[in-house]
C-alpha cells in the first residue's frame, strides 16, 4: 500500500497575514487622505456659510432697534441711561402693540458680549420699560466668536475720512449715525459691517 501523501498546505503563514494587513492599511490610508481633506473642507465652508447667516440676522436686528431707538430731553433725570460701548450697546426703542388699539411701549434693549461654553457670545436682551416688567428674555444672536467690538461715528466735514470714530459714544442727547460692528471668529480674519443710520431708515455695508 502506498503511503499517504500529507496535502499541500492550504493556509496563510501569520507572516503573509501580517504582510497583507499592513498593505491593506497603506492602501486604506492612501485611499481615504483625499476623503479626509474633502470633509474638512466641507465642514468649513458650512460653518462659515453658519456664521454667515448669523452675522447678516444680528445686523438686521440691530439695524431695527437702531432704527426704533428714542432719546428725550434729560432735564427731569427720568430717561434711563443709554449705553453705547465697545462690548456693550444699551438703547430704549418704541415697539409697535401687537394687539389693536393699544399704544405702543418702550422697550429696553441690551446687547452685550458674554463668555460662552464654545467661545463668547454676543447676546441680546430685551425687557418692557416701566414698573412690574418680567424678566429680561435673552436671544443669542452669535456664537462660537471670540471677539465682537462696537464703535461709533458721526459725520464730520473736517476728518479725511468724513467720519469721526469713538469706542463709546457719550452724547446723551443724539444718536449715532454710523455703528460699526466688528466679528472676530476663530481662525479667521475680522469682519467688520457698518450700520448707517440716516433720517428715516437705516442701511448696512460690509
Amino acid at each position: 500500500m502506498k503511503g499517504v501523501r500529507p496535502l499541500p498546505h492550504a493556509g496563510f503563514t501569520l507572516v503573509e497575514v501580517l504582510m497583507a494587513a499592513v498593505v491593506a492599511a497603506l492602501l486604506f490610508a492612501g485611499f481615504s487622505a483625499p476623503f479626509r481633506g474633502a470633509w474638512v473642507v466641507w465642514a468649513r465652508t458650512m460653518d462659515g456659510l453658519e456664521g454667515l447667516s448669523q452675522q447678516r440676522a444680528m445686523l438686521e436686528r440691530v439695524a431695527q432697534d437702531l432704527t426704533n431707538a428714542v432719546v428725550w430731553p434729560t432735564e427731569d433725570g427720568a430717561q434711563p441711561s443709554l449705553q453705547f460701548e465697545v462690548r456693550h450697546l444699551q438703547l430704549y426703542t418704541v415697539q409697535p402693540a401687537h394687539t389693536e388699539g393699544r399704544p405702543a411701549r418702550l422697550w429696553r434693549v441690551e446687547y452685550a458680549v458674554e463668555e460662552a461654553p464654545d467661545g463668547h457670545a454676543l447676546v441680546r436682551r430685551t425687557r418692557p420699560f416701566g414698573p412690574a416688567a418680567p424678566p429680561d428674555a435673552m436671544q443669542r444672536l452669535l456664537t462660537r466668536v471670540e471677539d465682537v467690538r462696537f464703535r461709533y461715528g458721526s459725520p464730520d466735514p473736517g476728518h479725511p475720512t468724513g467720519i469721526r470714530w469713538s469706542v463709546v459714544w457719550e452724547d446723551e442727547r443724539t444718536m449715532p449715525r454710523y455703528v460699526e460692528v466688528t466679528v472676530q471668529s476663530p481662525g479667521r480674519m475680522p469682519v467688520r459691517h457698518r450700520l448707517h443710520i440716516p433720517a428715516g431708515g437705516t442701511g448696512h455695508e460690509t
